[in-house]
C-alpha cells in the first residue's frame, strides 16, 4: 500500500452515506427510481433503509400504483396455464 493510502487506512476515517439513489426492478412494473434514506441504530447494528419518490415523479406515480395492487399476482390466466404445464 502506498504510504499516503496506508495512513488514511490506519484512522478508520469512514463517511457513512445517508442518501443514496436506488433503482429497484419490480417484476410488473420494471424499474423503480427511488431516494434511499439510511437511519443507523445508536449502537450502529442496525440499519433502517427508507425509499422515497419526489412528488410528480414516475417513481412516486408507480410507488401509488404499488399501494393499490399490493402483492398481486398480476400474470394472467394463461400465463398461469404455461407455467404450470
Amino acid at each position: 500500500m502506498q504510504s499516503g493510502v496506508r495512513a488514511l487506512w490506519d484512522t478508520h476515517d469512514v463517511a457513512l452515506r445517508r442518501t443514496d439513489h436506488k433503482r429497484i426492478v419490480h417484476p410488473v412494473l420494471g424499474v423503480i427510481e427511488l431516494d434511499c434514506h439510511s437511519m443507523f441504530g445508536e449502537d450502529g447494528c442496525q440499519r433502517l433503509l427508507w425509499f422515497t419518490a419526489p412528488p410528480g415523479t414516475e417513481g412516486a406515480s408507480q410507488l401509488d400504483l404499488l399501494s393499490v395492487i399490493g402483492t398481486q399476482d398480476m400474470a394472467s390466466a394463461d400465463d398461469t396455464w404455461r407455467l404450470r404445464a
